[in-house]
């Protein structure tokens, strides 16, 4: 008895100071794959979507994300749903975002029959982050809008550059 309750009380102190470390192992490991999940399935559809944006099709659009959405593997098309719709909403390419159960419809935005968001581009990938400061966005002057995730949420540079603050440049759209 003298040896098992002082062991017992040793392994309990030793696992209750390795809890958070395995709890902060588990969720950078869960963030990572997270991640590099999204940046495959961005990395996936980048291409496809130009090209169906290109073409100026919103029949062809919608089933393209009809069809991504179906398939249950690509959940990180549910990111369409999250602030940055919201962000893009705002500068006027998404027109409506709705979840409908299972189902997600995004409504671009069209003007003259031609959709406002031609292409996009990811900016940060897992393996390469791109950070801007508000100085870096108030220098760039191109057309593109520049979608920032800031400590205030995800914005676009405009709003970034009103608001004084800098972030992760996620995704350029034109």
């Amino acid at each position: 008895m003298r040896f098992v309750l002082p062991l017992m009380l040793v392994l309990a102190g030793i696992a209750y100071a390795v809890a958070p470390l395995v709890d902060r192992l588990t969720l950078s490991w869960f963030v990572r794959d997270l991640d590099a999940r999204s940046s495959l399935l961005a990395s996936a559809i980048q291409e496809p979507l130009q090209e169906q944006l290109a073409a100026g099709k919103r029949a062809k659009v919608v089933e393209f994300f009809n069809r991504i959405t179906r398939d249950e593997r690509l959940f990180a098309v549910g990111y369409c749903a999250s602030p940055t719709a919201k962000a893009l909403a705002k500068e006027g390419y998404i027109s409506e975002v709705k979840k409908v159960g299972d189902e997600l419809s995004v409504s671009l935005t069209y003007r003259k029959k031609e959709p406002l968001m031609l292409g996009l581009r990811l900016v940060s990938r897992p393996s390469l982050r791109v950070y801007v400061g508000v100085e870096d966005l108030e220098k760039r002057r191109k057309p593109e809008t520049l979608l920032i995730s800031t400590p205030k949420g995800i914005v676009s540079a405009k709003q970034a550059i009103a608001a004084r603050v800098g972030g992760e440049a996620i995704v350029e759209v034109w």
